[in-house]
């Protein structure tokens, strides 16, 4: 299941906003499958990430939300004992995170992800958590209307 060009377009949108809101470096629509992480959409102000761009799950943070099925947040990568040494971490020293997943047909399409290089001084609160979810029930909306 694809996202139609103009769909994309209101991605970006999305993560242009959420990255304001948030105060956060970069946001990412992925698509996950068969362990992969493809990068569907990006907004940054770097091009460290590209659409297009697959990399093994492993190898994401985002394979904590796909282990938990649930939105995922931390202000301080270098600071959680369980993801020290994480390639992620190591090659791009990404700190604070937060993402939830996509849902489709009741299975993990994808995420909605902002990270930062910088650590963040105070803990998502829920409202920010909720409106990352709601950043991928729109994602989820855009897909099952690509269904019918």
């Amino acid at each position: 299941m694809k996202l139609t060009p103009e769909q994309l377009d209101n991605c970006k949108e999305m993560l242009s906003l959420g990255r304001e809101a948030l105060g956060l470096e970069l946001g990412i629509v992925s698509h996950i499958a068969d362990n992969l992480y493809t990068v569907i959409a990006v907004d940054s102000d770097s091009e460290v990430f590209q659409a297009g761009e697959t990399f093994q799950l492993k190898d994401t943070l985002c394979r904590e939300v796909i282990a938990s099925g649930k939105a995922v947040e931390m202000t301080s990568y270098k600071g959680n004992v369980g993801l020290q040494g994480h390639p992620l971490y190591d090659a791009l020293h990404l700190e604070a995170y937060i993402a939830a997943p996509v849902m489709l047909d009741g299975k993990i399409w994808g995420t909605v992800n902002f990270t930062s290089l910088k650590v963040r001084d105070e803990a998502f609160n829920q409202g920010e958590i909720d409106f990352v979810r709601e950043c991928a029930d729109s994602v989820s909306g855009m897909l099952k209307s690509n269904q019918a």
